[in-house]
């Protein structure tokens, strides 16, 4: 990793959006955002991957007779950093808010994530951390998560896995699921 380049990538990225309802009595809805999605690799001479996703919002909605509807956002859909995984290391990490690895539908995380990855191509691990709100803001709840997983492979190709993962949830404080996965 130390004789690996850093490179950084990524793109900026604007939309805009409206409706107009000249029928209706004039009621008008505006979207514009401004966002990032950015990689930088090997940022500290030791392999792995800094990734940065974020969106800035601006919505105006006008009902007539009514007041302007105008709502600024700020969205960061990932801010993390992951460690090996390659074939000269098995062991993974990622720290920060990130879509799990292994279980992506596990959701985002806002924590820790291990893998270890065997020579024939399986891997297991475990995952810690909060679990954002599913809104576009992404807000930090009250809920946090743990996950133990396995995801047994055909080859080190890994064209045929199968995986099985385990997920506890508490809400407060209090135990709140339990959520069984599999997928092949």
């Amino acid at each position: 990793p130390a004789e690996r380049e850093s490179v950084t990538s990524g793109q900026i990225y604007t939309r805009c959006s409206g409706t107009f309802d000249k029928q209706a009595g004039g009621r008008n809805y505006y979207l514009a955002s401004l966002g990032l999605d950015a990689r930088r690799t090997n940022p500290f001479g030791k392999g792995g991957e800094f990734v940065v996703s974020a969106e800035a919002f601006h919505r105006v909605n006008q009902l007539p007779g009514e007041p302007d509807d105008v709502e600024d956002d700020f969205s960061v859909r990932r801010f993390s950093y992951h460690v090996g995984g390659e074939e000269d290391n098995p062991t993974r990490w990622e720290f920060g808010r990130f879509l799990q690895h292994e279980f992506p539908e596990l959701g985002l995380l806002d924590g820790v994530e291990w893998t270890q990855k065997t020579s024939a191509g399986s891997a297991f691990g475990a995952s810690f951390g909060g679990m954002p709100e599913p809104f576009p803001t992404l807000p930090r709840g009250d809920d946090v998560q743990a996950t133990v997983y396995y995801r047994w492979a055909a080859d080190r190709e890994r064209k045929l896995t199968w995986g099985n993962a385990y997920q506890n949830s508490w809400h407060k404080g209090e135990q709140d699921r339990n959520l069984f996965v599999s997928t092949l």
